[in-house]
């Protein structure tokens, strides 16, 4: 209804990658309002959660990682990794 891509993030309760960048980066003011205005955001733990939309198959186990898709579930781009602000501020604009 919205029109807006989903952002999803794969993580993992024991990954330190995962919890700085929670801690430095997706808590921030400026990456909140990036991600709300042009995204749908879901955090999933893999350890206890299946990724949707299929996305299982695409993931190479490596947490932190970011899936962008379509407004239909389309899988458009996959980006493992921790990222500071600026870096990731500059993925979400592309």
């Amino acid at each position: 209804q919205s029109h807006k891509m989903i952002l999803i993030e794969a993580t993992s309760d024991y990954c330190g990658y995962c919890m700085k960048m929670k801690k430095e980066v997706l808590s921030d003011k400026d990456v909140k309002e990036a991600i709300s205005k042009k995204y749908i955001f879901k955090e999933v733990l893999v350890s206890s959660q299946k990724l949707p939309f299929k996305l299982d198959s695409e993931f190479g186990g490596m947490t932190p990682t970011f899936f962008i898709l379509d407004e239909n579930g389309k899988l458009i781009k996959q980006i493992p990794g921790s990222w500071g602000k600026k870096d990731f501020l500059d993925f979400l604009a592309k």
